[in-house]
């Protein structure tokens, strides 16, 4: 969640506020929102396995 937590679409307030609404059954992993994925961000991205392509830097913003 390293390049979620530093992304502008991120927002930890959404991610957890959507984790409320989901009811789990079993032993399913929890699930992380974004305002660009909202069924979920995919387990591989969300464990920094591969880049997201939708990913802003904020330092990158804040050049322009």
């Amino acid at each position: 969640m390293k390049q979620c937590e530093n992304c502008d679409f991120y927002n930890e307030r959404f991610d957890t506020m959507q984790q409320s609404d989901v009811i789990r059954v079993g032993d399913n992993t929890e699930t992380h929102y974004c305002c660009l994925f909202p069924n979920g961000i995919p387990e591989k991205i969300a464990n920094d396995e591969i880049a997201c392509n939708h990913r802003v830097n904020p330092d990158e913003i804040k050049a322009l």
